[in-house]
């Protein structure tokens, strides 16, 4: 049974489970300044190319990756666990990334990978 005292830490969880939301539809979008208003301002960013891992670093290089051209793709969030330790907390996702087909009638691909 929740008591009150649980409200604050649940309305904390939901805050970063949609947080992870706001940032997938400013990478989808491509809103620069949504997407680095995520961040703080020694903010990094994290991820794997085609040609090994990609790490960028501060305002600047942020809003690089926020700029680059979209690819009519979609990212989604699912299977939130938020574990929290006194002001710190952590969240573990899967990551789905849907690409659309530019060929009429070919379905989409799917890419996965765990987001914490």
């Amino acid at each position: 049974m929740h008591t009150g005292q649980d409200i604050p830490r649940l309305a904390d969880i939901q805050a970063i489970r949609e947080l992870s939301a706001v940032y997938n539809r400013a990478v989808d979008d491509g809103s620069v300044d949504t997407f680095v208003s995520i961040f703080t301002d020694d903010g990094r960013f994290e991820t794997v190319g085609p040609s090994g891992p990609i790490v960028r670093e501060g305002c600047e290089a942020l809003k690089e990756v926020a700029a680059r051209p979209r690819r009519q793709q979609l990212h989604t969030t699912t299977d939130a666990v938020v574990t929290m330790d006194g002001d710190e907390a952590k969240q573990i996702s899967a990551l789905a990334c849907f690409k659309r087909s530019q060929n009429a009638g070919e379905p989409p691909s799917i890419g996965w990978s765990l987001r914490r």
